[in-house]
């Protein structure tokens, strides 16, 4: 069995299990259409293509997304505009070297 076949049966089956998957490469490398299907609510920032976004959330609106940590969120069968805490890298280092001490 694969991971996406295990993945399939745990979304389709009501183990009141919810899940979180994340990644960085376009889903249908890793996730089937069928499989896919059964997330029910999904979230993404901003992606490079209209193609990865309508991946992802069914719609192209995700490419145009500027602000850094900006995201939609589909649920419910609505679109919501997110916006996730971001950290400059120099920020969190800063914070880091003050957890150091």
């Amino acid at each position: 069995m694969t991971v996406a076949e295990a993945l399939r049966q745990l979304a389709e089956r009501a183990y009141s299990i919810h899940l979180i998957i994340g990644t960085q490469r376009r889903l249908e490398e890793l996730l089937p259409t069928n499989l896919r299907a059964q997330l029910a609510s999904r979230v993404t920032l901003r992606v490079v293509d209209p193609q990865a976004s309508e991946m992802i959330i069914g719609m192209r609106r995700a490419e145009w997304l500027q602000m850094p940590g900006a995201g939609l969120c589909v649920f419910d069968g609505r679109t919501l505009r997110v916006q996730r805490y971001f950290i400059e890298p120099g920020e969190l280092l800063a914070l880091l070297r003050v957890q150091e001490r």
